[in-house]
């Protein structure tokens, strides 16, 4: 275990999904759960951002509220660094989705290793940054907050433009695995699902 927060995004409204994405079953466990009763051991503590506070409740996980709202994922990493900041200054998070696909704790030890003293971001790297399964350092803050001022939301430029370290991924993912639509859940499934017998 990290003495890291880990930070769940589960805020957003699934346009792309058409439902509650964070409600939608994964082995008969609703995604949200799942992704947190996955990466807890990994993390000191588990905090929620969200639209409302009221939107979720799960035992042992604190709960905020995205700052500012409505968005995208760049408001929840705005209240996450602001969050940590306020309780305990300087320090590292972690930042996941509630859509991730059968998350393993295996794969943030790769990530925790590769931070440096003088990093901002430590994320997996193919062609594009894996945002949303990252470690984000609160010297972002001020940036976060600039990129929102001038409406630049997307995560992809704030990890070009920061002092970001790419990990490659770990052996057998070609990414981490998220459920932005529902044929996506199901081809990922599909494919970790076990090899049929026949019988």
């Amino acid at each position: 275990m990290t003495q890291t927060p880990l930070y769940v995004l589960a805020g957003g409204r699934a346009r792309r999904f058409g439902r509650d994405k964070a409600l939608e079953p994964i082995d008969g466990q609703p995604m949200l759960h799942r992704v947190i009763d996955s990466l807890r051991p990994a993390f000191a503590r588990v905090t929620l951002v969200m639209d409302r506070e009221d939107r979720y409740a799960i035992p042992d996980t604190r709960r905020i509220t995205d700052q500012p709202p409505d968005i995208g994922p760049i408001g929840g990493l705005h209240a996450a660094l602001q969050d940590l900041q306020s309780q305990h200054g300087e320090g590292w998070l972690f930042l996941a989705s509630c859509d991730l696909i059968r998350p393993q704790p295996a794969w943030v030890r790769p990530l925790l290793d590769a931070r440096t003293p003088d990093a901002d971001v430590v994320a997996y790297r193919t062609d594009r940054w894996e945002t949303m399964f990252a470690f984000y350092h609160t010297r972002l803050l001020p940036r976060v907050a600039e990129r929102i001022d001038a409406r630049h939301y997307a995560l992809q430029r704030l990890c070009d433009d920061a002092a970001a370290i790419a990990a490659p991924l770990p052996e057998g993912l070609t990414g981490i695995p998220q459920a932005n639509t529902p044929e996506e859940l199901r081809r990922a499934l599909a494919d970790e699902a076990p090899p049929h017998d026949g019988a």
